[in-house]
């Protein structure tokens, strides 16, 4: 059990970097961004949520799977 949980923080922690960079970027806090920019940023953003929902899914249920297999 604890293998998963590190393995799931191992995975959630670059993630979350990665969504919360291009979320700042996307505040224009390091400058004004373009149209083009702004959607790259907003598909980097949604495509990590997405990920991050697969990942806590997959560990759910692994850990799910590991406490029923636990005596």
């Amino acid at each position: 059990m604890a293998a998963v949980s590190r393995m799931s923080h191992d995975l959630n922690t670059p993630i979350n970097a990665i969504t919360g960079f291009s979320r700042v970027i996307l505040t224009g806090i390091d400058g004004a961004i373009e149209d083009l920019q702004r959607e790259d940023l907003m598909s980097i953003d949604e495509a990590g949520c997405k990920l991050l929902t697969l990942v806590d899914e997959v560990f759910s249920v692994a850990r799910s799977e590991i406490s029923k297999a636990e005596p």
